[in-house]
């Protein structure tokens, strides 16, 4: 598929059929909303509803319905999970209900013919490799946004090619100062410099993981932390953030999606063994409200997104008996991550997702 090229001068006319509308957590003081569209030609890409006008609160997108949408305009700016696709400043007064077009059946005009602006569809995209990021806040319980690259840190990588039987590399800190970040990062950059894969598949819950990657290595780079500087080495890849095929089905967490998708995967939340790590969950859990986990009880041995980020303090401030044995189980939970991503890109539910291209500002 292929639409024309629009920004912001260019405004045009599209059809989406609006799936899900989603309040964006990000931007919660202007009311923005995500709208999960799909065009006739079945590829899944999203509309950012910017600025709502008053009249938009009592408007009510009804799911399943089609709408040619007018001023809308390619973004690439509006930071979610994700990078949507197109944007409107008032739903309400930019769109309007029509009767379902022909899917499947794409426009053969002039216009079309003309087109030189591709949104490729994951199926069409042959090489690819998983990657996963971890990142914690700076100082604090702040928002982490790409917006801020001082405001967070990256704590690890990996990077996984899908095609090896061995376990994929884990860049993982071992300490708090900027120079494991540093010596992390450039890890990243070399390996996906050295890359021939076209595509990468991340799952971002929040703010879209490659955007936190791409903004943090610019914000070390600028301060002349890092040895080697490569501004150009993110822009040369189409990124699938596959959450948002989550969102579309209802799934907030890969592995459940993955296990819906393939009742066979052996995909779960890695495990920690206390006695080899020396550290007792009854301990670190203890002011824990476990009904907003998905603990069964202050023993379970699943290791979750608190349980990394409070190991990760441990094992930062040097207070583990046995360092590597903690070291072994951080790693574990980022590389968990891409076992239930390849899962889910191998499943007919993903042929169809736009994957936009990375634009740094």
């Amino acid at each position: 598929m292929s639409i024309r090229a629009l920004n912001q001068q260019n405004p045009d006319n599209l059809r989406f059929r609006v799936d899900q509308v989603v309040s964006s957590e990000v931007s919660k003081a202007n009311g923005m909303k995500i709208l999960y569209c799909t065009d006739i030609e079945r590829t899944q890409t999203r509309v950012a509803v910017t600025s709502p006008s008053p009249e938009d609160n009592s408007f009510e997108w009804q799911q399943g319905q089609w709408y040619e949408f007018n001023q809308i305009t390619r973004s690439h700016e509006i930071q979610t999970a994700g990078t949507p696709a197109f944007a409107i400043t008032s739903g309400n007064k930019n769109c309007e209900r029509i009767e379902p077009p022909a899917i499947d059946s794409p426009s053969r005009s002039e216009e079309s013919i003309a087109s030189n602006m591709p949104i490729p569809k994951l199926s069409e995209r042959s090489d690819r490799i998983g990657l996963a990021v971890t990142v914690i806040p700076a100082s604090g319980e702040q928002a982490i946004s790409p917006d801020n690259p001082a405001g967070y840190e990256i704590t690890a990588v990996c990077i996984d090619s899908f095609d090896t039987p061995t376990d994929p590399p884990v860049y993982h800190r071992a300490a708090a100062d900027s120079h494991d970040e540093r010596i992390l990062l450039e890890h990243v950059v070399e390996d996906l410099r050295q890359t021939d894969a076209r595509t990468i598949l991340t799952w971002s819950n929040t703010s879209d993981s490659i955007e936190l990657l791409a903004s943090r290595h610019q914000q070390l780079a600028d301060g002349n932390i890092l040895y080697r500087e490569n501004d150009d080495v993110f822009d040369g890849f189409y990124y699938a953030d596959l959450s948002r095929l989550g969102v579309r089905h209802n799934y907030t967490d890969s592995i459940k999606m993955a296990q819906s998708l393939d009742g066979d995967i052996t995909a779960e939340y890695p495990r920690f063994d206390p006695d080899a790590i020396e550290n007792d969950p009854n301990e670190w859990r203890a002011e824990w409200d476990l009904a907003e986990t998905p603990l069964t009880d202050r023993t379970d041995t699943r290791l979750t997104k608190q349980d990394y980020r409070t190991l990760l303090e441990s094992h930062f401030a040097g207070n583990s008996t046995t360092p590597d044995a903690l070291a072994t189980c951080l790693q574990s939970f980022v590389s968990a991550q891409l076992e239930p991503l390849h899962s889910i890109s191998t499943h007919n539910v993903a042929a169809h997702l736009g994957c936009p291209r990375l634009i740094t500002a």
